[in-house]
């Protein structure tokens, strides 16, 4: 994730992801930001057919005139 909000530490967000197989959640949880502002997702599940990872951006804190930044999410495609 490429933090594109020039006003914005990446700091600001919660982070979660979830493991999708066929189309049918299998694994979820919170992320935390490491040095570097890396996201690392552990837990990769096993035998699965198309499998895709969601991984969400939610503010902490609603604040005023950020209404547009409350949360975000981005699809990898894994094979």
């Amino acid at each position: 994730m490429t933090n594109g909000y020039a006003f914005s530490d990446l700091d600001e967000f919660d982070y979660s992801y979830e493991w999708i197989c066929n189309g049918k959640a299998v694994r979820n949880g919170d992320l935390h930001l490491s040095e570097g502002n890396l996201l690392e997702v552990l837990s990769r599940p096993d035998k699965c057919g198309e499998l895709c990872l969601n991984v969400y951006a939610t503010l902490k804190e609603s604040t005023t005139g950020r209404e547009g930044l409350q949360s975000c999410q981005g699809t990898t495609y894994v094979s």
